[in-house]
């Protein structure tokens, strides 16, 4: 008999549970946790601790003028160097932080919350627009100017004064009891002193009539028509619009997912100074999405578009300005597939990548709606697992350091496409089986953040990863199966003689190798511990002024006779103690093929 040799490639195709684990590709796992390919070897995943502790840490925002804003509890935060308390009475459930000029916004689902560039914290003061200019008295005649403000009460008309009349009309009847304001001829008038309101039919009455002039009596008036909750309800808010507004910039915000006007999305305005922020919505602005009947789930920009989702469609915005108007013309890009699970969407080299809680992870190629295959699969390897997750609709994700990394249930889905983009189109099998998934357990984000590493939002507090192979100071499991390798031949009983494990050693090692195949899942097993002296990785419970630069193989005579399979598993399972699993090399003899 002749003494062969498999040897199997680098460790970094991730995991695979859509194929039996004697189909899967070499260089994949039928069931690995807690483990990722870095460094030319498969090593845990980074660790964790707590670094700020606070209840309820829903969102945090991003780096604005050297701090973050956190949303905890009922209240929001500065947060810096610690976590301080800049305004209480906000909505105890997650909202969306967005920048827009020069201010950052949140909206807590009852309100729109102004922090300033020193983190002062204010609700919106809502513009009042000056809805009609060059209006007699009696509004026989007017020019019609700015919209309605769908957030503010207040509204405001400019007249020209005749000299003779001492009534004026409102455009609006049955006003609010907020004190109506009046200028005449650039002089403050005091209500119930100078003039009187009825409210009721909407006339305001001067003591003595106003002097002829052009638009020299401005009134200013209010009337809540509850409309600030079609705005403040969204959950959804993306500044969009302008020549080159870019991925992070543009000239208005467009808001929408309010759950009870599912199907509307409202944009803000520049007003004439064009500096309003989010503190007008004209209620010109509404639109109505009603291709369908689905709720709107998500939004993004992508190519200069403004992608919107729903469950099973795909809609893009454009922006268009012919010099005196600006358009959003709106196409369908996709009618089958979209996506429900809102915090899953994220720019991936350009192209939107969500998720859909029922079809798994995809990504949105192109906008163009010519052939509607231009929405890809991209999860074949972890649907079995991804979809089975409770708790879809409250995912998060972030794009850090060239992985995607999804929170979806109880889990941590990472795809590594910088070792393995998306490059084949053509065949969706082929194309999404080829990509490498990586599972984490242990970690409860509510938000994802980037701030001198990866960090989440937490029920407990702020938490970031670290190099230290633990989590809040304790152990984590982290393992990994090899694919039951039948070596082409599985009619063919085999002898296994050695297997050949290749760790590296500056991580400070500590895994139980152990061999099985379809009679046994642990025949023959080894503890492997390497120790490796480094500051990057320093630890106590490994301690050594030993440095191993190379990587370590070790000798298992396995003797594992009259098989048809293989199978290794390693597990590390010890704090402050790594994985560095970096290849290996199976030796093994061909006997006699199985008796039918």
């Amino acid at each position: 008999m002749r003494l062969r040799e498999i040897k199997l490639p680098d460790i970094n195709g991730g995991i695979n549970t859509h194929d039996p684990e004697y189909s899967i590709e070499d260089n994949q796992s039928p069931d690995l946790l807690n483990l990722w390919y870095k460094d030319k070897a498969l090593s845990k995943r980074d660790g964790q601790t707590l670094i700020v502790e606070q209840d309820d840490v829903y969102k945090i925002s991003g780096e604005y003028n050297g701090a973050r804003a956190v949303h905890a509890g009922l209240a929001l935060y500065k947060w810096d160097t610690t976590l301080t308390q800049i305004k209480t009475g906000i909505n105890g459930s997650a909202g969306t932080f967005v920048e827009f000029g020069d201010k950052l916004y949140y909206m807590d689902g009852a309100e729109i919350w102004q922090i300033s560039s020193d983190y002062d914290v204010t609700a919106v003061d809502p513009y009042e627009p000056v809805v009609m200019i060059n209006c007699l008295p009696d509004l026989s005649e007017s020019t019609d100017n700015e919209s309605f403000n769908l957030i503010g009460a207040g509204f405001c008309v400019h007249y020209h004064g005749d000299g003779t009349s001492t009534e004026y009309k409102l455009p609006l009847s049955g006003l609010d009891a907020d004190t109506v304001l009046a200028v005449v001829d650039a002089a403050d008038l005091t209500e119930n002193t100078d003039f009187t309101v009825n409210r009721t039919t909407g006339i305001v009455t001067f003591n003595s009539a106003p002097a002829e002039g052009t638009n020299n009596v401005w009134i200013t008036a209010f009337k809540d028509d509850g409309t600030k909750t079609w705005i403040t309800g969204c959950t959804i808010a993306v500044p969009f619009g302008g020549e080159s507004s870019g991925v992070d910039g543009g000239s208005r915000v467009f808001v929408m997912g309010n759950a009870g006007h599912p199907l509307n999305y409202w944009r803000s305005d520049l007003g004439l100074n064009q500096s309003y922020g989010m503190r007008y919505f004209p209620d010109t602005s509404e639109e109505l999405l009603d291709q369908n009947s689905e709720a709107i789930t998500a939004a993004a920009k992508m190519e200069g578009e403004l992608i919107i989702f729903k469950t099973s469609s795909i809609f893009a915005v454009g922006y268009s300005f012919d010099g005196v108007d600006v358009f959003y013309p709106v196409r369908e890009c996709h009618s089958s597939i979209g996506c429900d699970m809102p915090g899953s969407l994220q720019l991936v080299d350009n192209k939107l990548v969500f998720c859909n809680s029922k079809k798994g992870v995809h990504m949105l190629i192109s906008s163009t709606n010519k052939l509607e295959n231009t929405v890809k699969p991209l999860s074949a390897n972890i649907n079995s697992m991804l979809l089975s997750e409770s708790g879809l609709s409250r995912a998060c994700s972030t794009d850090f350091e060239r992985y995607y990394w999804l929170k979806a249930g109880s889990r941590v889905y990472l795809w590594d496409y910088e070792q393995t983009p998306y490059t084949n189109y053509a065949d969706y099998e082929k194309a999404q089986r080829r990509l490498a998934w990586y599972v984490f357990d242990g970690i409860e984000a509510n938000d994802f953040c980037v701030d001198n590493g990866l960090c989440y939002a937490s029920q407990s507090g702020i938490v970031k990863f670290t190099k230290n192979k633990n989590d809040f100071g304790n152990a984590y499991d982290a393992y990994y199966y090899s694919k039951a390798f039948d070596l082409g031949a599985p009619n063919i009983k085999k002898t296994f003689m050695e297997l050949y494990p290749s760790f590296r050693g500056e991580g400070n090692v500590k895994a139980t190798v152990t061999v099985g195949s379809e009679k046994s899942d642990e025949y023959f097993s080894r503890v492997v511990d390497i120790r490796s002296f480094g500051w990057d990785n320093f630890s106590w419970a490994a301690f050594t002024w030993n440095v191993i630069k190379f990587a370590k193989t070790f000798v298992m005579k396995i003797r594992m006779r009259m098989v048809s399979y293989v199978q290794v598993k390693v597990v590390s399972n010890e704090a402050d103690r790594g994985f560095g699993l970096t290849g290996m090399r199976i030796t093994y003899y061909l006997n006699r093929k199985v008796k039918r």
